[in-house]
Order: C-alpha cells, then sequence, then structure tokens
C-alpha cells in the first residue's frame, strides 16, 4: 500500500521509477529518492488521491503495475480517458476504483473499467460528470 494522498510536489516524476511488474517503487519526495519498497513487494493499492499533478503519463507508469487492486484518484483533473483506458486494459485485478470528482473521463472509461476488471467491487463516480 502507498498513500500519497493530499501531496502536492508528487508528480509524475514520481513514477519514472517503477520497474516492470513494480518490483520496486523508490518513494520520492522533491524528485529524491529517499527509500525503496523491497523488491519482494508488489504494489497493489496506491492512493494519489488530490495529488493534482498526476497526469495520464502517472497512469501510463501504473498500468505495469499487474497486480494493482485498489487505485484511488479522487479530484485528478488531468487524468482522461487515455490513462483509465490503460489501466483498465493492463490491470485486470482491479477491485476498487475511486474516481470521485473526475471530470475528463467518459463513459467509455467506465464501461472499459466494468468489462476488463471482472473483479471490480467498488467503482465511485460520486461528482461524476458523464
Amino acid at each position: 500500500t502507498l498513500i500519497l494522498k493530499r501531496c502536492p510536489k508528487i508528480t509524475d516524476k514520481t513514477f519514472d521509477v517503477l520497474e516492470p511488474g513494480c518490483d520496486v517503487v523508490p518513494l520520492l519526495y522533491d524528485n529524491k529518492s529517499v527509500a525503496a519498497i523491497p523488491s519482494e513487494i508488489k504494489l497493489a493499492h496506491l492512493d494519489v488521491a488530490q495529488c493534482r499533478n498526476i497526469t495520464d503519463l502517472s497512469l501510463k507508469r501504473l498500468s505495469r503495475c499487474k497486480r494493482l487492486d485498489t487505485l484511488k484518484l479522487e479530484s485528478l483533473d488531468r487524468i482522461t480517458d487515455d490513462g483509465v483506458l490503460l489501466v483498465a486494459s493492463s490491470c485486470s485485478r482491479l477491485r476498487v476504483m475511486d474516481m470521485m470528482s473526475v471530470h475528463n473521463v467518459t463513459s467509455k472509461s467506465v464501461s472499459s473499467l466494468v468489462h476488463s476488471c471482472s473483479g471490480l467491487t467498488d467503482l465511485n463516480l460520486v461528482r461524476y460528470l458523464l
């Protein structure tokens, strides 16, 4: 589990370090590595809610995390269908997706999540504009 909620300095650069399969995830602060998740831990839960500098580029990198189970994207104004579609098609284990107050994605993303992630049990679309 990696919780970065409300971290204004988190940007797409944070996720440059994701290894294929998300085996090692160095944590960054001000673009300097300060710690690393051990290689035997696979990223399964990520909360980047209200990290307003996150864009589709981060979602592209996160789509390599095949074990991703929970993704919280609340209030991210800079993500679009492009990023969500990548996650939906690559992260089939996704069970929880929070897109509360995400306004730049369409029903195309919602449909893709529902069809691609058969284990999806919690899809938060509060204040979602279709």
